[in-house]
């Protein structure tokens, strides 16, 4: 019995070795249920969900708007360590949604108006998803390759949470990691995209905006909202069957 102790003990131990200490996934989630900062002029806000490996720094984004009013076709957003994009710089990178195409730049003050689609630092893909009325915009990004972009300087602060790429977060001792980010819905083809934008080209993106009886770009805005710690699942299933381990080795010593 004391043998088949120290098996199941140096089995747990080893599992548990196996965990990873230093990965955190942050999430951030948004519902109907929470105030809305913002208008549902492009398409009626429904959720926002971002999450952020701080150690690969693979971020994932999935918005939902129902679109039976206001038929969202474009998105643009941009994601900080806390501070609410209207107040940050020109430092931190926005990222453009547009027939099927995503590009990351520097960010803009003013995401509504037309801008000049220069220093494009990544390029990639995005998909939607409708059920009903209700369209699902979804994407990941490589916010390690964002951050570190030569472009950008030693003032440049990237894209993400819970850090930007100088390696800081905002908040405090009891909650320091924060998330901010504006996003922008485009409804009823409000804006297009002039030219075909890579990395190392460029092209513009034009808004058209409605009358004021048919408005058709929405808002949505948060800024040092609290994100939460996600247990990787396979850290915790390993943590789980370690524990189970250890009480049925306890079980086992009672019954001795």
């Amino acid at each position: 019995m004391k043998h088949l102790r120290q098996s199941i003990a140096a089995v747990a131990a080893l599992l548990l070795s196996s965990v990873p200490a230093n990965a955190t996934v942050w999430e951030y989630n948004w519902t109907t249920a929470d105030p809305l900062f913002g208008n549902n002029d492009g398409g009626t806000w429904r959720s926002v969900h971002f999450d952020e490996d701080d150690a690969t720094g693979l971020f994932n984004a999935s918005i939902s708007l129902d679109t039976a009013t206001n038929n969202t076709s474009a998105l643009w957003l941009s994601v900080t360590n806390g501070p609410t994009p209207s107040t940050a710089s020109a430092n931190y990178a926005g990222v453009y949604l547009i027939n099927g195409n995503l590009f990351v730049r520097p960010y803009s003050t003013d995401p509504t108006s037309d801008h000049e689609l220069t220093n494009v630092i990544a390029t990639g893909g995005y998909s939607v998803s409708t059920v009903g009325t209700v369209k699902t915009f979804s994407f990941s990004l490589d916010t390690n390759a964002i951050n570190s972009w030569s472009g950008g300087g030693a003032g440049w602060l990237g894209f993400g949470f819970p850090y930007d790429a100088q390696g800081n977060t905002n908040g405090d001792v009891v909650s320091p990691y924060r998330i901010g980010a504006w996003v922008r819905s485009f409804a009823d083809e409000s804006v297009s995209l002039n030219a075909s934008v890579s990395v190392g080209s460029s092209g513009t993106w034009d808004v058209t905006w409605g009358q004021p009886e048919d408005p058709n770009i929405g808002t949505w805005d948060i800024g040092n909202a609290l994100v939460s710690p996600v247990p990787e699942p396979s850290s915790a299933l390993l943590a789980g069957l370690a524990g189970m381990i250890f009480v049925s080795a306890r079980r086992l010593k009672r019954l001795r």
